[in-house]
């Protein structure tokens, strides 16, 4: 064994000394099977040590034996019927050119274009569909290091908390400058508890949830937070619907796909039906 494992090193390193001629160098065999570096189609990164090289080529050279023995194993071990596998190969056949066929009729006949009134009405007729998991929250924030200059942490709240500053580019350009994080769009709806993860403000809102508006400052021993939660909806609340859009989108894909087909299915069917193709006995 030891000898094998110095004799496959030195073809390694050959190989890896050589491994721009790509030679049809054998590395490995079980039974009449012969594994050639060919065989491998391994490009080597650049930059990689040989040990690495030999460690790549040696685990792929494991693998391959794993392969075949167990291929040799599973031959010997089951009987003719249990080997025979035409059926499963026609059936599995059978199904991917099923698959493609339907993938590509689906493409070519469904309206992928979904209108916010399309939306509405939707969300308008399932209400028992948009119940909240999880409570959600529009909100913007600034995150500032406690070792940050007064000045800079006292800018932070004033930035984030006047409501008369319009210039976001400016404040963008702040929190670029001096924010640990920030997020500035409270026009979309994040879930609380990925807030939380970033801001812990749990037991803030928590006494509090249905609060708009609400002017929050928090610290800890790392950072200083500035928090305007603009609206809140809780857990077991209709979910809005801005917030409810993509999956709804998904929802009506999937519908309008599930018709396509079935109109397909209809239509291949009546036409078999019409020219006799088919017989149930």
């Amino acid at each position: 064994m030891k000898v094998k494992f110095v004799l496959f090193c030195l073809i390694s390193i050959i190989i890896v000394a050589c491994s721009g001629s790509k030679g049809d160098i054998p590395l490995a065999k079980v039974g009449n099977n012969t594994l050639y570096y060919s065989d491998l189609k391994v490009e080597m990164p650049e930059g990689i040590s040989a040990e690495d090289s030999i460690g790549i080529i040696k685990n792929l050279v494991q693998t391959w034996v794993m392969d075949e023995l167990l291929a040799k194993e599973s031959d010997d071990y089951l009987d003719k019927s249990e080997k025979d596998f035409t059926k499963k190969i026609e059936n599995f056949k059978k199904s991917l050119l099923i698959f493609e066929f339907e993938k590509k009729w689906v493409l070519t006949h469904i309206d992928s274009n979904i209108s916010d009134d399309e939306i509405k009405k939707y969300y308008d007729a399932n209400p028992s569909e948009f119940e909240l998991k999880t409570s959600i929250v529009k909100l913007k924030f600034i995150k500032v290091s406690q070792t940050q200059k007064e000045n800079i942490k006292a800018q932070a709240k004033r930035l984030l908390f006047n409501s008369n500053m319009n210039d976001k580019n400016l404040v963008q350009k702040f929190c670029e400058e001096y924010a640990e994080n920030f997020f500035l769009d409270d026009t979309v709806w994040l879930v609380y508890d990925d807030i939380v993860k970033e801001i812990p403000m749990s037991d803030v809102l928590s006494k509090d949830m249905v609060v708009t508006n609400k002017k929050i400052e928090l610290s800890d021993n790392q950072f200083e937070y500035f928090v305007f939660v603009k609206e809140v909806k809780i857990k077991d609340e209709m979910s809005p619907a801005s917030f409810e859009s993509d999956n709804i989108k998904q929802v009506i894909i999937q519908n309008r796909k599930n018709k396509v087909l079935d109109s397909l299915y209809q239509n291949i069917y009546s036409k078999a039906t019409s020219s006799g193709t088919y017989t149930i006995y």
